[in-house]
């Protein structure tokens, strides 16, 4: 059986397809008839055609994706100098990196990442209040396991933070770590100003639209 390795925004394609359905009834049928999701390779080499930077972001630990991220770093020898790999998974990171240390890598991170879907609407990953109890455990683990000690053991030089998350102290702890931080996702044009400006920070948006100026006006 071949396996297609594909660029999706989320974990699923189940959520990537239910987001557009939100946004546009048409989506799953006419409006996107021809199109097509683009493969791995075809986006990287895109994104290295038009002179872009790339983060890689691993959204499930799998050991198809370990394979698939080092064949692709291996076919092209740009993406050391470009590309950032990222994942919310320790353990996919360590292993990436113990096979390929020259591929730069970074740690995501946000608050209740085990036991909420989504910080935002703060959707319950779990049924039943033992498990949302062992989850809200587990929030406090990794919180306390990511500040401490993961990213010295991963060899991270990137840690990618929920943008709710950042504070200058919190950019000071990381600065004598020698680990560089990017927050995500930053949309608002005010927190782009703030995070972009001020912080003097790299940010990950999904908007490249709307102007400071323009929000001023309204």
């Amino acid at each position: 059986r071949k396996i297609y390795k594909l660029i999706l925004n989320d974990s699923t394609l189940d959520a990537v397809l239910s987001t557009l359905s939100f946004f546009f009834p048409l989506a799953t049928s006419s409006l996107y008839k021809g199109e097509k999701i683009p493969t791995l390779e075809e986006g990287v080499h895109e994104c290295l055609k038009l002179k872009l930077r790339m983060i890689l972001d691993i959204k499930e630990f799998d050991n198809k994706a370990l394979t698939a991220v080092l064949e692709i770093f291996e076919k092209y020898q740009e993406l050391y100098k470009v590309a950032i790999v990222s994942s919310f998974h320790p353990l996919f990171i360590y292993q990436l990196r113990k096979a390929n240390p020259n591929i730069i890598c970074g740690l995501m991170w946000r608050p209740k990442f085990v036991s909420s879907d989504d910080l935002v609407n703060g959707r319950p990953r779990f049924r039943g209040p033992w498990k949302m109890t062992l989850g809200k455990i587990g929030d406090r683990l990794l919180d306390w396991s990511f500040h401490s000690w993961l990213w010295y053991v991963t060899g991270v030089s990137v840690v990618l933070i929920h943008k709710d998350a950042i504070s200058q102290e919190y950019l000071r702890m990381w600065s004598t770590r020698g680990v560089r931080v990017i927050p995500w996702t930053i949309n608002h044009p005010v927190e782009k100003q703030h995070f972009s400006s001020i912080l003097n920070l790299p940010i990950m948006t999904d908007s490249l639209l709307i102007k400071f100026e323009t929000m001023v006006k309204l």
